[in-house]
């Protein structure tokens, strides 16, 4: 009996100490969306590349690329859609 209510009490305390680990993932991601895409929208983000180059030439071409396609990445709502279903 005194085995048992040790083992019981033992029990108790790893569950009661064991804490549910926090998943930050989808916290993270729409920060980063809220940091990356610039301008709210990837219209938005597209039109801000647009308005830093307007004239497109072989020397500016790479800084257009990178651009377009950082408003590509950083303004992915699919993401976050991902990362907020797959925590449910």
């Amino acid at each position: 009996m005194k085995r048992w209510f040790l083992f019981v009490l033992v029990s108790f305390f790893l569950v009661s100490s064991c804490a549910k680990r926090k998943d930050p993932t989808l916290e993270r991601n729409i920060f980063t969306y809220l940091v990356n895409c610039t301008g709210g929208s990837l219209a938005a983000c597209q039109a801000q590349c647009a308005a830093l180059y307007p004239i497109v030439t072989g020397e500016n071409y790479p800084q257009i690329s990178a651009c377009q396609s950082n408003c590509s990445n950083g303004c992915s709502v699919v993401n976050i859609l991902l990362f907020a279903t797959a925590n449910r």
